[in-house]
This record gives C-alpha cells, structure tokens and sequence, in this order.
C-alpha cells in the first residue's frame, strides 16, 4: 500500500510527523510535541500545501480560496499573469463575500498576487493564550500582544517579512502549530 497524507510516528518525549504524497515523501517534522492545547479549525494540516510547507499536484488557486471562504484557513496568497483573466475572475467571484477580505498587488511585467484572508482581529479569530502556553511549554517564548488587536487584513502589507515572527507567519497561513513549533526545536527558523 503507498502511503498517501500525514503519519505521525510516536515517541517517548516528542512524536515525529511525516507528510507522504503517493509514497513520495513531501516533508518530515521530527520534534512534533505530544499535545497541543491551541484549537482552531483554519490551522490544519490540509492547509500546509497552502502555505509553501509541500504541495499536491492537484491543488488549484479555487481549493484554496474555498477553504478560506469555508474557513478552514485564515489567510492566502496566489499569483496570476493577468493575460488569464479567466481564472483571475473565478477566484474573484468564490471570494465576493463580506466576510472575505481580498488585495491585489501588482507585481512586475503583466503579473499580480491576490491575498485573501478573513475579516477580524487576532486575538478574537484565535486563542492566542493557548498559542502563547502552547509554544512556552516547549521552550519558546512568542508575544501574543505584539498581534492581539492586529486585523488580519493588516498581513496584506507584509505577511512574510522580516519583522513578522515565522509563529505568526504559519499562524496567519493556518500551518500547525505543532510544525511551527518543531521546526523552531530543529533550528529550522
């Protein structure tokens, strides 16, 4: 049988997790913690394809504009040459929702990054006292009130930026926190 989606191995003192795509390996995460108290259903592993973590070859622009409409994920950025207005406008329309925030950038030549995200505050989209408890029980310290009044449409000026911490850049793009959490304890960030 091919090994298809997520695994997770345990361990004594962490587990490890590995992402599997039609028994090709996409990515491993060695020092996955045991529990996590943070919940939310737009951080997932489903969303980690979204967000540069490993890709199916199936994923369209579409899949993820509807998780963020079906908020199974917080936040997202696609890329489009403008000649294809045809997707363009399919992506516009799934997103034409008052709850769904959108921002186009034009890039260079005839190209644009359309970020998508959901309509709030931080602090009142997640628990980010769980986040904060979550992280300092593994070691590592985060500020949650650097973000707890941020609105999320606020990334739309720089989500991944030096000055944006790489537990706020996998929270805003709905990456597991435990990932996050064992790529800070590999040394990955």
């Amino acid at each position: 049988m091919v090994k298809h989606g997520v695994y997770i191995k345990e361990h004594k003192k962490f587990n490890h997790k590995t992402i599997y795509y039609n028994g090709h390996i996409m990515t491993t995460y060695s020092r996955i913690p045991k529990s996590i108290s943070f919940k939310s259903k737009m951080v997932n592993d489903e969303n980690q394809h979204f967000c540069g973590g490993w890709a199916w070859d199936n994923t369209t622009d579409e899949d993820l504009i509807q998780r963020i409409v079906n908020k199974l994920k917080p936040f997202g950025v696609m890329f489009f040459n403008l000649p294809d207005q045809q997707q363009f406008m399919r992506i516009i329309n799934i997103g034409l929702r008052p709850d769904i925030l959108l921002h186009l950038k034009p890039m260079l030549s005839k190209s644009c990054q359309l970020m998508v995200c959901q309509e709030g505050i931080m602090g009142e989209l997640f628990n980010l006292q769980a986040l904060q408890n979550d992280y300092a029980d593994n070691g590592i310290k985060i500020n949650i009130k650097s973000i707890a009044n941020k609105e999320l449409k606020n990334y739309f000026h720089g989500w991944d930026v030096e000055d944006v911490q790489p537990w706020e850049t996998g929270l805003i793009l709905g990456y597991p926190v435990e990932n996050t959490i064992s790529l800070y304890l590999e040394g990955r960030v």
